[in-house]
């Protein structure tokens, strides 16, 4: 695939029950060293057409990172999509990266000997060390919505703060919640971002004014 056809990173493989044990942290951990990532929670937002939007995570990544679990082997929807990484194996280009949750080779080679057979590597070994594995294998893309802005890293700091506790505050109106979450975005607060669309007591709206602004800064 040529570099100048690729929007992402890395396309995130997975079964929806991993989830919150594995998926999800992952994901912020490989955000935050700097790659740009296709994620369901991160990059759909509402209206958006799922079939799609996965078809054009999948057409333009470089990478597919595939969570393989007992959760992903038992479901069809994620092995589909792993079919449309492996499709673009076929020229010789390395696409698909395995990561091993709760499995061995052997319960892999039961459903796929040729995934077996790819060097993976292991949630045992913990979220920093698969990270680092992946930032060896692939070079990450220029980071999109950094800080874009004449303040120092101390005041961009407070700000950042600042707006966390606005849309933190239970008594606060949604229209400066809303506008929080754009100087957020301004200041390109990508941990908080998905912090705030992920949150259990954030907002409805608010939630989807973070994924909004997380899909605008890919």
């Amino acid at each position: 695939m040529k570099e100048g056809n690729t929007e992402w990173d890395l396309f995130i493989c997975h079964a929806s029950e991993d989830k919150e044990d594995i998926v999800r942290p992952l994901v912020e951990a490989l955000i935050e060293k700097g790659f740009h990532v296709w994620y369901d929670e991160f990059t759909l937002t509402i209206g958006d057409s799922l079939r799609r939007s996965i078809d054009k995570g999948l057409a333009q990544s470089k990478y597919g990172l595939v969570i393989l679990s007992p959760n992903f082997f038992a479901k069809n929807w994620p092995q589909t999509e792993l079919d449309g990484l492996a499709a673009r194996e076929r020229n010789g280009e390395k696409v698909v990266l395995p990561v091993w949750h709760n499995v061995d080779e052997r319960y892999i080679r039961q459903f796929s000997p040729t995934l077996a057979d790819k060097v993976s590597v292991s949630t045992k070994k913990g979220i920093d060390y698969i990270v680092e594995k992946i930032f060896k294998a692939v070079k990450p893309g220029k980071i999109k919505g950094s800080v874009a802005n004449n303040s120092t890293p101390e005041e961009s700091k407070v700000h950042v703060e600042d707006c966390m506790k606005k849309i933190y505050n239970p008594f606060e109106d949604l229209e400066i919640k809303e506008i929080a979450v754009e100087e957020l975005k301004r200041l390109g607060a990508r941990k908080q971002l998905m912090e705030i669309a992920a949150g259990p007591w954030v907002h409805h709206l608010i939630k989807r004014r973070a994924r909004d602004a997380l899909k605008s800064m890919q």
